[in-house]
């Protein structure tokens, strides 16, 4: 029996909704880091054991988590030249992300940010590779986090994935194949070329520093700290927030909770405001109320009112 390729689309003014979402499909937490409404939209298409996603945010996102169990997934941003700060590299172009089962996903992707994502079963990418001659594929790719493809290899991929989403393609099974030969081809072709364009000292230093408060968000944690921490000077470390997130150490962190708050409201499980907010650290409600408004366009009584057995 033959499976149709399945559709899928999704409009989001609702940044918990997106991200709840998304977690059900990848085994990742969002945090919104800029301050506006939240719209985002998530075309979803499922070709047997391929799934492709298309994602569009118009707001800036920190993303953490770690790759689904059971698939690869091959990350490709949906323009030439739109990039992210993603791991340690930056994603662009044609540099095609690679993140498997397990694997540390961290990312911060800017305003109007628009991507592809193919993920891709081990099994059945495996025996793809076997037909082509290529057994030893997962090999090939197991440390590497990026490659740089062909230009023209990352323009097929785009318009290939672009093609499925317009087109009625009632063959799954010759949609899949096609997608994980072109992958498979692709990374083959420039697997001698990886990517080594490492982030500076400031990417290790935002990376340790966004670990240590994520650890610590609910304890009190300031530049002197993080700098203790780190072993680098408050200078440096601002510069690279700023280049990574464009936001100060302070904001970054006053951000971070501030959706971790969001996160809990958002559960129905909690009867006052006062008790997320302090449950993550904030102490001075009327100050985190002005904070949480700026950054979502709401107050939080408003979630926590829509998130209320009596609504």
């Amino acid at each position: 029996m033959i499976n149709e390729v399945t559709k899928h689309q999704f409009n989001f003014n609702d940044f918990d909704h997106f991200a709840e979402m998304i977690g059900e499909i990848a085994l990742i937490e969002h945090s919104q880091l800029d301050c506006g409404v939240f719209c985002g939209k998530l075309d979803q298409i499922v070709c047997g054991p391929v799934i492709i996603h298309m994602h569009r945010m118009n707001r800036k996102i920190l993303q953490n988590g770690s790759g689904a169990p059971g698939f690869t997934s091959f990350l490709l941003t949906d323009f030439m030249k739109v990039d992210m700060h993603w791991r340690k590299k930056r994603l662009n172009g044609n540099v095609l992300g690679i993140l498997r089962a397990n694997m540390e996903h961290s990312c911060v992707t800017p305003i109007d940010f628009s991507a592809i994502s193919i993920s891709i079963e081990d099994r059945f990418l495996q025996d793809i590779a076997s037909t082509l001659g290529h057994e030893y594929f997962f090999h090939t790719i197991r440390n590497k986090e990026t490659l740089n493809i062909d230009e023209k290899d990352a323009l097929k991929i785009r318009h290939l994935v672009k093609a499925i989403k317009q087109c009625e393609l009632p063959a799954s099974n010759i949609v899949a194949n096609h997608i994980a030969e072109l992958i498979i081809k692709s990374v083959l072709s420039s697997a001698t070329n990886i990517h080594y364009k490492l982030a500076s000292n400031r990417g290790k230093v935002f990376q340790k520093a966004k670990e240590i408060i994520h650890s610590n968000y609910e304890n009190p944690i300031n530049v002197a700290i993080l700098c203790k921490e780190i072993g680098t000077s408050e200078r440096n470390l601002r510069y690279a927030f700023k280049e990574y997130s464009g936001l100060s150490p302070k904001k970054f962190m006053t951000h971070y909770k501030l959706n971790k708050v969001r996160k809990l409201l958002y559960t129905g499980k909690y009867e006052k405001v006062v008790e997320a907010a302090n449950e993550v650290g904030f102490w001075h409600t009327g100050k985190f109320a002005a904070d949480y408004k700026i950054l979502f366009g709401e107050f939080p009584s408003e979630m926590l009112k829509a998130k209320s057995p009596l609504g």
